[in-house]
């Protein structure tokens, strides 16, 4: 696991090493183990390394081929390398490390642009061929490693953090108004626009292709949810077992030790438990809080009790996480609003104490259909077609608009709503739609009359769009998949993991398992109000009957308490006295609505005011023009 960085001229000037260095030290963090640049003309490569595999001193990137006409930085870890290797020996390559990035070189002297298809693993690369004077960059099938670039016609640049894209003196930071907007209701800027109007990030499954004269983005993956194995319950669940197991095997790659996360939920114990069935010693790793309400110790010690593993906890208070949320929030380049970050955050300093390579559950959810709205979005399409339920729908939105703001009216509102926007507004925060919470009233005239206001939700819309499913649940299983993983998830998991120069990896995400995944047909993921139903048939031999079935938790934070209560000034300041404020973007009279509603008790808005929160802080960094 790495860091990468680079310059392209797209006028042939000689790439400038004091610049590349310059954007190479703002990812020290990524990879503390040594950093190294290479010039070829107007081509720069920087890499910072995390030694994972083959720690000896030929590994180090960046790296190339025989002749020097192909060079190669690369972050992440290709699973099946050692596979891949012997077949390029047996074609005749010749190799000087036992690396995994060496092999991706070669394969692309064998297979060109085909050569990211036969990649098992996570990555985010460039290559820059000599040949045909071509800057080349690749992003894994989902995201799980980033990548941004710039450009403006005279320079490319890339970087797996916008920090290191800003160290280049020539990156325009005009911000992007469309983006704050996006902030707001999604709680992240959607890919693959960024904070910033010209810096970009290279979509999940996406490759782009650079030369002097032009750019080309194209796809070469995607998961397919229209397919479906025509399996028995049983037959299905032994299918399952076999391919995480298979999967969880292969990402044990590494010639450092390895632990797991170990929440004592479904996901990261099925981890867990295919470790088990390897015969691997493992170290587990949980957060455990002194507030009984977010502690998720006694599942995890149940199942590390179970399976054996070597198990250790950190023992927090809720209320000591508090001092963390400025330095969480500062490691995002843009406005980030998922509150879970600070609980990542815990989990990763601790373990990167006694591992340099976790094993993590992320991804479950969105294979198996494991959130609330997957249970939404398979009875939605039941009652839809029963003639009754287009009446009850007008009543619910006429009942909806007499009742004061709160969870009772928006779960009126949802329910009148049509498929699209009832999920828009299920993963948003401020709403395109809902009365009372709609995002564009948080906005002053001088930033709205920047905005240019499309149809509600036109980014789920607009993501949605190159697949019809033939049921409402894979629609969004689909739309999580390409929006809310990438965008959030596996964002939050990165740069909470890489502060601490740990390498988080995610079986669940091995696209042969996701490909299986995508197949299962609707009724053997969610019923009765339950999801994620295949997963748990499939590990009942293997976890504790409570682990399976108990509520979900996740990584909550007591936010409506503290802004309340320990971050009641800074709820009250947000009102007042901000970056916010001076910048004059916003409305004063709504953020103060907003703050006094959730002080006084009259309404929750604690993750509106988290967002709140989060851009200031950010704001405050990042003084910069709006575009």
């Amino acid at each position: 696991m790495c860091g990468i960085a680079g310059i392209f001229n797209l006028g042939g000037q000689p790439a400038d090493k004091d610049t590349l260095r310059a954007m190479n030290d703002r990812l020290v963090h990524r990879g503390p183990d040594g950093g190294a640049l290479v010039t070829r003309g107007p081509v720069g490569l920087a890499h910072r390394r995390l030694s994972i595999i083959d720690l000896s001193e030929n590994g180090r990137q960046p790296m190339c081929n025989e002749d020097g006409t192909v060079w190669l930085t690369f972050n992440g870890e290709i699973y099946n390398f050692q596979e891949l290797r012997r077949e390029l020996v047996r074609k005749g390559h010749r190799f000087h490390s036992q690396t995994d990035s060496e092999v991706v070189v070669h394969l692309y002297e064998e297979e060109g642009d085909r050569f990211v298809t036969h990649l098992r693993g996570m990555f985010a690369l460039a290559i820059w061929d000599e040949r045909s004077q071509r800057l080349l960059l690749a992003r894994d099938r989902f995201g799980i490693k980033p990548l941004h670039y710039y450009h403006d016609g005279q320079t490319c640049l890339f970087a797996s953090e916008i920090k290191s894209l800003l160290a280049h003196p020539g990156v325009d930071q005009t911000i992007a108004p469309e983006a704050i907007r996006d902030f707001f209701v999604y709680g992240y800027v959607p890919d693959p626009d960024s904070i910033y109007r010209n810096v970009r990030k290279l979509p999940a499954g996406h490759m782009l292709s650079v030369t002097s004269h032009d750019q080309h983005l194209w796809s070469y993956w995607t998961l397919d949810y229209d397919t479906r194995y025509e399996l028995t319950r049983e037959q299905l669940h032994n299918e399952l077992r076999q391919r995480l197991l298979e999967a969880v095997e292969c990402h044990m790659v590494s010639d450092v030790p390895i632990g797991a996360f170990l929440s004592g939920g479904v996901d990261s114990s099925s981890v867990v438990a295919m470790l088990h069935r390897l015969g691997l010693p493992v170290k587990t790793f949980s957060v455990c809080y002194s507030d009984s309400e977010f502690d998720e110790g006694p599942f995890a010690r149940a199942v590390a009790e179970r399976l054996g593993t070597e198990h250790h906890e950190a023992i927090v208070d809720p209320a000591e996480m508090l001092d963390l949320i400025g330095p969480v929030l500062d490691q995002f380049d843009e406005p980030f609003g998922d509150s879970s970050a600070v609980a990542t955050w815990v989990i990763s300093f601790f373990a990167a104490k006694h591992v340099k390579v976790i094993l993590s559950g992320d991804g479950g959810d969105e294979m198996f259909a494991g959130y609330a709205r997957h249970v939404f979005a398979n009875d939605y399409g039941e009652r839809t077609r029963r003639h009754w339920y287009r009446w009850l729908k007008k009543g619910l939105r006429a009942t909806s608009s007499f009742l004061p703001p709160g969870r009772l009216r928006k779960a009126f509102y949802l329910r009148s709503l049509l498929p699209m926007e009832s999920y828009g507004n299920r993963v948003t925060v401020f709403s395109e739609t809902l009365p009372g919470n709609r995002v564009e009233s948080l906005f002053a005239p001088a930033l709205r009359s920047l905005l240019v206001f499309h149809e509600p939700y036109c980014y789920l819309k607009r993501v949605a769009a190159p697949r019809s499913h033939d049921h409402f649940l894979n629609t969004v299983r689909y739309l999580d998949t390409h929006s809310y993983l990438p965008n959030d998830n596996l964002v939050k998991v990165d740069r909470m993991s890489m502060a601490h120069s740990l390498e988080v990896r995610v079986p669940f995400l091995d696209h042969r398992l996701a490909e299986f995944a995508a197949s299962v047909p609707p009724l053997h993921l969610v019923q009765a109000g339950q999801g994620k139903l295949l997963l748990k048939g499939a590990m009942a031999d293997d976890l504790p009957h409570q682990c399976l079935f108990r509520r979900k938790m996740g990584f909550m934070l007591p936010l409506k308490n503290w802004f309340r209560n320990e971050l009641a000034p800074v709820a009250r300041a947000l009102a007042n006295d901000s970056a916010l404020l001076a910048s004059s973007w916003f409305e004063t009279r709504e953020i103060r609505r907003l703050v006094l509603d959730h002080l006084e008790g009259r309404a929750d808005n604690s993750g509106e005011i988290w967002l709140l929160m989060a851009f200031d802080r950010w704001l405050q960094r990042e003084q910069r023009v709006l575009g």
